[in-house]
């Protein structure tokens, strides 16, 4: 499972695949506007090839990936998994913001 204030494993691949059968997902397929993905999860998680293979899907169809940052883990691991900081989290939103010429949905 994911790290809970991040975007885990299982979203990622659903939203991959295109695949709406909850909530968040239904909302990532609907929505027109930019998206915005924080990864967080257990860093053997994200290794994964099939992990890696679905972020870069997703920035191949457009979705803005903010890479995850190196330290301590929930799971008590240190590595690359940790959800990015907050504040890079909000300076890319902006950033993403700050180039819509029109404000959509």
């Amino acid at each position: 499972m994911g790290d809970p204030a991040g975007i885990g494993p299982e979203v990622i691949a659903k939203a991959a695949a295109g695949l709406a059968d909850d909530l968040l997902s239904t909302l990532l397929l609907a929505f027109e506007g930019p998206v915005l993905i924080a990864p967080a999860m257990n860093a053997a998680m994200w290794r994964k090839p099939a992990v890696q293979r679905n972020c870069r899907q997703l920035t191949d169809d457009g979705l803005i990936l903010i890479d995850p940052d190196e330290g301590y883990l929930s799971c008590g691991e240190y590595g690359a998994g940790r959800m990015a900081d907050p504040q890079r989290i909000v300076q890319t939103i902006e950033q993403t913001l700050a180039g819509q010429s029109t404000p959509k949905g």
